[in-house]
Parts: structure tokens; C-alpha cells; sequence
């Protein structure tokens, strides 16, 4: 394992590179990079390890430009390890050249499928016992780190002191189309929220996918603009900071030119970097299957889903005042890989995926029946992206787990309350 170190806000940094197998069935398959990054404090030296496990899938570890908040919490406990997770940040990133390399659509597909779950907790065990041997270390999981540390406690508990989670327990029964009826409507109510906040901007929504309908607009990246995929900002409706920032955006969309309303160029670039995957495709290629189990296939789920539901339907009407009209969610739709130039090289790969039912187990419903391991996990009441209901039943299935219920945060607490929430949660834990 390749290490470095150097110094930041007085503590020590170390750097650690190591090479992973791609398959771990196949140990001798091609080897890629794992990256990850751990955080001392001064006179925390002898401190256990924490492991964060970050919400995606897709996303990379915490960057801190000053250590504080969560991690500045945390490191008055432990050492604080920050890991890249497969496929993103400094660690071996899901990018088009290694895809094409992997050869044709089905090893591409089975590419894309050693970066869920299962091998990422592989990764995590490889890394743990590569800096401390047999040593037991803590877990903290946030949103998709929840669902991981779920795979942890059910496959290598072996290597857990003991786990905190934040909006991240995922459902265990009932099928993803349930789960995404679930988030349908949650994220309908987030929709009345934002509007009972801006009222103005619900005609404004309207008018920008009116007028998205009619006339060509392009993106900064050269691709046209559709309503459908304009009203995919809903994703953000589930942070409570969210708001403001879509607000903002509206304010002043349109300008005139030649007697004309067009987009102005400072609002489609805003959106050119709201709307585009570039930074994040393993997000839109895992995002469903993230949640399949064996025997199952996601087939476009949400997709299918949101007919369902009034004002979601994916050919609603912005003209028609007299039916509702809604921005989506945390939702992935199959036309995303044709209108996102970002995501265009994975289509053929996450089509194949999202019909894969050969997609290992990543929790185990027994093992977290007769769980050893103390875990503290917050839920948000107000989730819009994992629903309370679905959350509350996971957390009775799973022994010795404590949930901490919040009717105030939303997904993005650690972001708002972090050291709060840390400090709650880590005395819940080192409690039960």
C-alpha cells in the first residue's frame, strides 16, 4: 500500500493507495485503485478508527477545506477514515475509457455491477486489515453509507465495533415499484412545501416547460433541452437548503430577444450544471440497482412508476391549471442516457444492468435478526428520499439497533446539525 502524509488544521493526514481486485470472486481479475484518505487529531493517536461511509452511489469521500462540523466531532473520538468508494474520486472513477475496456455490453454490464455493494464492503475489510490487522473498527453511514452499512453487518460483522447511521435504513419488504410509490409521494409533499414557500414560482415552472415545449433551447453542452428532463430539479427538493437555491434560479429565467422570450444564457448554464451526471454517472447507472436483491430486476422502475401519480406523469400538461404539475425526485429514467451527453456512453451497460436479476444479496435479513454489532441510526421524519415508514420497519428487524427519530432534519442533516447529530448518535451507540 502506497502512503503519504502531510498536515492540515493541525492534524496529520495520511493518504493511502492500494490495489483491489475489480471482481473479488476473481481475485485475479484486473486489479483497480482504492483510495482512501485518514484524519488524526493531535492526542488522538491511539483513538479507534471510524470509517465513513458516504451517500451515493457514486459519491467520493468528504473533501474538508476546514476540518470541522461532523468530522471535527468525530475526531475528538476516533481517527477518522475517509474512503473513495469504487468508482469514484481518487480511487479507479467509473469513467468511459475503463467501461470500454472492460469489452462488450455484458462484461461492461458486469463491470458496472462489481461497483455495488457487496465489493464495496469487500474493499472496506481489505482496508481495514491492511492498517490494523484484525483489529475491529466503527462505521458512520450517510443516506447510501446506511444501505452499506447494512451489507457490513450482514456479510463481515466480523469487523465492527459498532455502526451510526443517518437516513440511510433501507426497506426490506416489499418490491422497488412500492418503494418508488413511496418517494413519489413524498416528494409531492415536498413539491406543496416549496410551493406554499414561493408561490410565484409554481406558474413560473409552468411557463419555463411551456415554453421548453415549443422552442428549442440548448444547454451549454450543445444538447437540446426538454421539459421532462427540465423538471428533474426536483431532486434537490429533499434538502432543507434546497429551496432557496431553486428559487433563486427562478427568479429571472427568460429574456427578450427580437420581440421574443428566450432562456437567457445565465439560466441555462445554471442548468447545464444542475441537470448534467458528468460528475456523478455511477449515480445514475447504480441508483436502482443499488436496492435489487437476487432473482430481481429493476427495469426502469420509477419510470414505470410515475404515471401513478397526477401531475408526475411524465407528458403532464403545463398549460392545464386545472391538474397538478410536479418537478420528480430521486428518480433515474432510462431517457436520461440519450438527452445527458454525460451519461451517453453508459447506456448500453446501465441497460443491461437495470435488467440483471443476478445481482448479489447485499443484506441478509437473519444475520441482522441476530446482529451483535451496536448500531445508532437517525431517521428523518420529513425523508423525502427514504421514507420514514419504510425506515421505522427496517430498524425493528435489525437487533440491537437504536433509532434516533427527528421530526426536524431532513436527509441533509449532517450538512445543517452535524456535530449534534454525530454526538447524538455516537452516545446512543457506545450506549446500547
Amino acid at each position: 500500500m502506497e502512503t503519504l502524509s502531510y498536515t492540515q488544521d493541525g492534524c496529520t493526514v495520511f493518504e493511502y493507495r492500494m490495489p483491489v481486485p475489480l471482481d473479488w470472486e476473481d481475485p485475479n481479475s484486473t486489479p483497480i485503485t482504492l483510495f482512501a484518505r485518514e484524519i488524526v487529531r493531535p492526542g488522538q493517536e491511539k483513538a479507534p478508527r471510524l470509517l465513513y461511509l458516504q451517500g451515493g452511489p457514486g459519491g467520493a469521500a468528504d473533501r474538508p477545506d476546514t476540518i470541522g462540523g461532523w468530522i471535527g466531532a468525530a475526531l475528538n473520538h476516533y481517527r477518522m477514515v475517509l474512503m473513495d468508494q469504487r468508482g469514484t474520486g481518487a480511487s479507479t472513477p467509473l469513467d468511459p475509457a475503463h467501461l470500454a475496456a472492460a469489452g462488450d455490453v455484458s462484461a461492461q454490464t458486469h463491470y458496472l455491477k462489481c461497483l455495488l455493494e457487496r465489493s464495496i464492503i469487500r474493499d472496506a475489510e481489505a482496508l481495514r486489515q491492511e492498517l490494523q490487522g484484525d483489529a475491529k473498527w466503527y462505521t458512520f453511514g450517510q443516506s447510501y453509507g446506511g444501505f452499506l452499512t447494512m451489507c457490513y453487518l450482514s456479510f463481515h460483522p466480523e469487523g465492527l465495533l459498532g455502526s451510526m447511521i443517518t437516513g440511510g435504513l433501507e426497506a426490506t419488504d416489499g418490491t422497488l415499484d412500492d418503494l418508488y410509490r413511496s418517494t413519489y409521494t413524498k416528494t409531492i409533499i415536498r413539491n406543496g412545501a416549496y410551493n406554499d414557500m414561493y408561490p410565484q414560482d409554481a406558474s413560473m415552472l409552468r411557463r419555463v416547460c411551456a415554453h421548453l415545449e415549443d422552442e428549442e433551447e440548448l444547454l451549454p453542452t450543445g444538447e437540446g433541452l426538454s421539459a421532462r428532463r427540465f423538471r428533474t430539479l426536483g431532486l434537490g427538493l429533499g434538502s432543507s437548503t434546497r429551496f432557496r437555491n431553486l428559487h433563486y434560479l427562478l427568479e429571472s429565467p427568460f429574456v427578450s430577444r427580437n420581440g421574443q422570450s428566450k432562456l437567457s444564457q445565465k439560466f441555462l448554464g445554471a442548468l447545464g450544471h444542475e441537470l448534467s451526471f458528468a460528475s456523478q454517472p455511477l449515480y445514475a447507472c447504480l441508483h436502482e440497482p443499488a436496492y435489487m436483491s437476487p432473482g430481481q430486476a429493476s427495469n426502469w422502475s420509477a419510470n414505470r412508476v410515475r404515471a401513478e401519480f397526477e401531475g408526475m406523469e411524465e407528458d403532464a400538461d403545463p398549460r392545464d391549471l386545472d391538474r397538478a404539475f410536479h418537478l420528480s425526485g430521486e428518480h433515474i429514467y432510462p431517457w436520461l442516457f440519450d438527452e445527458d451527453p454525460a451519461l451517453r456512453p453508459y447506456k448500453d451497460a446501465a441497460f443491461g444492468l437495470a435488467q440483471d436479476r443476478d445481482i448479489p444479496a447485499h443484506w441478509d435479513l437473519d444475520t441482522l435478526g441476530d446482529n451483535q454489532v451496536p448500531v445508532a441510526a437517525a431517521v428523518y421524519a420529513p425523508d423525502m428520499y427514504v421514507p420514514l415508514e419504510e425506515s421505522l420497519r427496517t430498524a425493528s428487524r435489525i437487533r440491537r439497533l437504536v433509532p434516533w427519530v427527528s421530526e426536524k432534519y431532513h436527509h441533509n442533516g449532517i450538512r445543517v446539525a452535524g456535530a449534534l447529530i454525530f454526538e447524538s448518535l455516537n452516545g446512543i451507540m457506545r450506549g446500547a
